[in-house]
């Protein structure tokens, strides 16, 4: 079962999240966060497999959470949903490994990337379990 957060200052896009995702909880375990305070201090104590942010939001941004969470969680895959990106900023997080992905967009389509995500992340896990078996010889 992953661990997913989703984090947005804009309430009516959280609920819209948390409704779109709900036959994702019956094999994922989805926590859904109001704004870069809560989203930093969730992921500090909540080990998660992928967190799907906004980017424009008060006090801390995406881009202030995504810092501050790679040193606490730095294998953790970000999403970067947000509205409010220019195109620099859209290079530099596809530089560093996030996908971004422009509001609106299909639930189904955001639904497809984090599936992608989870699966290159069990990949990668598979790959490292094998090196370390192959070590432990």
């Amino acid at each position: 079962m992953a661990k997913l957060l989703f984090i947005d200052d804009d309430p009516e896009v959280l609920a819209g999240l948390e409704r779109a995702f709900r036959p994702w909880r019956k094999k994922h375990d989805c926590c859904f966060v109001c704004g870069g305070v809560a989203g930093a201090r969730k992921i500090k104590c909540t080990p998660f497999d992928v967190a799907v942010t906004d980017m424009a939001m008060p006090i801390v941004s995406g881009n202030e959470l995504i810092e501050q969470a790679r040193q606490h969680r730095p294998r953790m895959d970000f999403i970067v949903f947000s509205g409010r990106c220019d195109q620099p900023l859209i290079e530099n997080l596809t530089h560093r490994g996030i996908v971004y992905i422009a509001k609106p967009a299909s639930p189904e389509f955001l639904m497809m990337l984090i599936q992608d995500t989870l699966d290159w992340q069990n990949v990668n896990r598979s790959k490292l379990d094998f090196l370390d078996a192959v070590k432990a010889t």
